[in-house]
Protein backbone atom coordinates (compact mmCIF):
# COMPACT_ATOMS: atom_id res chain seq x y z
CA UNK A 1 0.00 0.00 0.00
CA UNK A 2 2.75 2.49 0.81
CA UNK A 3 4.31 1.82 -2.58
CA UNK A 4 1.45 3.71 -4.24
CA UNK A 5 1.46 6.77 -1.97
CA UNK A 6 1.45 9.86 -4.14
CA UNK A 7 0.28 7.91 -7.17
CA UNK A 8 -2.89 10.00 -7.50
CA UNK A 9 -0.76 13.12 -8.03
CA UNK A 10 1.12 11.39 -10.83
CA UNK A 11 -2.10 10.17 -12.47
CA UNK A 12 -3.70 13.62 -12.33
CA UNK A 13 -0.67 15.63 -13.46
CA UNK A 14 1.31 13.25 -15.68
CA UNK A 15 -0.82 13.47 -18.82
CA UNK A 16 -1.37 17.25 -18.56
CA UNK A 17 2.38 17.73 -18.00
CA UNK A 18 3.21 15.72 -21.11
CA UNK A 19 0.51 17.52 -23.07
CA UNK A 20 1.89 20.88 -22.00
CA UNK A 21 5.40 19.81 -22.99
CA UNK A 22 4.48 18.76 -26.52
CA UNK A 23 2.10 21.68 -27.06
CA UNK A 24 4.85 24.10 -26.02
CA UNK A 25 7.47 22.20 -28.06
CA UNK A 26 5.45 22.37 -31.29
CA UNK A 27 4.36 25.98 -30.69
CA UNK A 28 7.92 27.03 -29.91
CA UNK A 29 9.17 25.46 -33.12
CA UNK A 30 6.64 27.49 -35.10
CA UNK A 31 7.69 30.64 -33.26
CA UNK A 32 11.36 29.82 -33.84
CA UNK A 33 10.62 29.52 -37.57
CA UNK A 34 9.16 33.04 -37.56
CA UNK A 35 12.33 34.38 -35.91
CA UNK A 36 14.59 32.60 -38.37
CA UNK A 37 15.91 29.86 -36.11
CA UNK A 38 16.82 26.71 -38.04
CA UNK A 39 18.24 23.30 -37.26
CA UNK A 40 19.69 22.69 -33.82
CA UNK A 41 19.01 26.26 -32.62
CA UNK A 42 15.32 25.79 -33.39
CA UNK A 43 15.10 22.46 -31.54
CA UNK A 44 17.21 23.71 -28.64
CA UNK A 45 15.07 26.79 -28.08
CA UNK A 46 11.85 24.79 -28.44
CA UNK A 47 12.95 22.17 -25.93
CA UNK A 48 14.01 24.81 -23.40
CA UNK A 49 10.63 26.57 -23.66
CA UNK A 50 8.74 23.28 -23.45
CA UNK A 51 10.73 22.18 -20.41
CA UNK A 52 10.05 25.42 -18.56
CA UNK A 53 6.33 25.20 -19.33
CA UNK A 54 5.95 21.52 -18.43
CA UNK A 55 8.00 21.83 -15.24
CA UNK A 56 5.29 24.19 -14.04
CA UNK A 57 2.99 21.14 -14.02
CA UNK A 58 5.52 18.49 -13.00
CA UNK A 59 6.98 20.37 -10.03
CA UNK A 60 3.75 20.56 -7.99
CA UNK A 61 3.10 16.91 -8.87
CA UNK A 62 6.53 15.90 -7.54
CA UNK A 63 6.12 17.94 -4.36
CA UNK A 64 2.76 16.31 -3.57
CA UNK A 65 4.00 12.83 -4.52
CA UNK A 66 7.16 13.06 -2.43
CA UNK A 67 5.34 14.59 0.54
CA UNK A 68 2.76 11.80 0.44
CA UNK A 69 5.45 9.15 0.28
CA UNK A 70 7.70 10.66 2.96
CA UNK A 71 4.90 11.24 5.47
CA UNK A 72 2.88 8.12 4.61
CA UNK A 73 -0.26 10.09 3.80
CA UNK A 74 -2.56 10.30 0.79
CA UNK A 75 -2.02 12.72 -2.09
CA UNK A 76 -4.95 14.85 -0.92
CA UNK A 77 -3.53 15.02 2.61
CA UNK A 78 -0.09 15.84 1.18
CA UNK A 79 -1.54 18.68 -0.88
CA UNK A 80 -3.23 20.11 2.22
CA UNK A 81 -0.06 19.72 4.26
CA UNK A 82 2.07 21.56 1.67
CA UNK A 83 -0.55 24.32 1.45
CA UNK A 84 -0.76 24.80 5.22
CA UNK A 85 2.97 24.52 6.00
CA UNK A 86 4.51 26.42 3.10
CA UNK A 87 1.72 28.24 1.29
CA UNK A 88 0.17 27.23 -1.99
CA UNK A 89 2.55 28.74 -4.54
CA UNK A 90 5.84 28.59 -2.59
CA UNK A 91 5.04 25.11 -1.33
CA UNK A 92 4.01 23.54 -4.60
CA UNK A 93 6.85 25.11 -6.58
CA UNK A 94 9.59 24.29 -4.13
CA UNK A 95 12.44 22.89 -6.20
CA UNK A 96 11.24 24.36 -9.51
CA UNK A 97 14.58 26.09 -10.14
CA UNK A 98 16.48 22.87 -9.50
CA UNK A 99 14.08 21.02 -11.79
CA UNK A 100 14.80 23.52 -14.55
CA UNK A 101 18.54 23.23 -13.92
CA UNK A 102 18.26 19.45 -14.16
CA UNK A 103 15.86 18.96 -17.05
CA UNK A 104 16.76 21.78 -19.46
CA UNK A 105 20.24 20.45 -20.32
CA UNK A 106 19.06 16.85 -20.54
CA UNK A 107 15.98 17.48 -22.68
CA UNK A 108 17.81 20.00 -24.86
CA UNK A 109 20.39 17.43 -25.87
CA UNK A 110 17.74 14.72 -26.12
CA UNK A 111 15.48 16.62 -28.51
CA UNK A 112 18.29 17.99 -30.67
CA UNK A 113 19.53 14.40 -31.15
CA UNK A 114 15.99 13.13 -31.65
CA UNK A 115 15.28 15.67 -34.39
CA UNK A 116 18.60 14.96 -36.12
CA UNK A 117 17.95 11.22 -36.13
CA UNK A 118 14.35 11.71 -37.19
CA UNK A 119 15.34 13.83 -40.19
CA UNK A 120 18.13 11.42 -41.09
CA UNK A 121 15.82 8.39 -41.06
CA UNK A 122 12.72 10.10 -42.51
CA UNK A 123 13.37 9.01 -46.12
CA UNK A 124 13.34 5.36 -45.06
CA UNK A 125 10.14 5.74 -43.05
CA UNK A 126 8.47 7.33 -46.08
CA UNK A 127 9.49 4.34 -48.23
CA UNK A 128 7.23 2.19 -46.05
CA UNK A 129 9.97 0.68 -43.95
CA UNK A 130 8.93 2.45 -40.74
CA UNK A 131 11.15 4.35 -38.36
CA UNK A 132 12.94 1.22 -37.21
CA UNK A 133 13.81 -0.07 -40.68
CA UNK A 134 17.51 -0.19 -41.44
CA UNK A 135 18.83 1.72 -44.43
CA UNK A 136 18.67 -0.30 -47.63
CA UNK A 137 21.94 -1.68 -48.88
CA UNK A 138 23.16 -0.18 -52.11
CA UNK A 139 22.55 -2.25 -55.20
CA UNK A 140 25.19 -3.29 -57.69
CA UNK A 141 23.56 -1.05 -60.33
CA UNK A 142 24.90 1.99 -58.52
CA UNK A 143 28.36 3.08 -59.63
CA UNK A 144 29.38 4.12 -56.12
CA UNK A 145 29.11 2.08 -52.94
CA UNK A 146 27.16 4.88 -51.28
CA UNK A 147 24.01 6.53 -52.50
CA UNK A 148 23.60 10.22 -51.74
CA UNK A 149 20.27 9.43 -50.06
CA UNK A 150 21.88 7.09 -47.52
CA UNK A 151 22.05 8.43 -43.97
CA UNK A 152 25.12 6.31 -43.27
CA UNK A 153 28.67 7.48 -44.00
CA UNK A 154 30.12 6.09 -47.23
CA UNK A 155 32.53 3.78 -45.40
CA UNK A 156 29.72 2.25 -43.32
CA UNK A 157 27.53 1.77 -46.40
CA UNK A 158 30.39 0.12 -48.28
CA UNK A 159 31.08 -2.17 -45.31
CA UNK A 160 27.39 -3.10 -45.11
CA UNK A 161 27.27 -3.87 -48.84
CA UNK A 162 30.45 -5.94 -48.64
CA UNK A 163 29.14 -7.92 -45.65
CA UNK A 164 25.74 -8.60 -47.21
CA UNK A 165 27.23 -9.84 -50.49
CA UNK A 166 29.48 -12.38 -48.76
Amino acid sequence: RSLYRGYLAVVLAGAPGNGMFFLAYESSQQLADKFGFVGDAKYLSASVAATVVSTSVYCPMEVVKETAFAHKITSVEAFRRVHVERGLFPGLFRGWTMGIATWVPYLSVYYVLYERLRSRWAPFAEMGGGAAAPPPTSSSSSSSPSSSASPMPAAATAATAATSSS
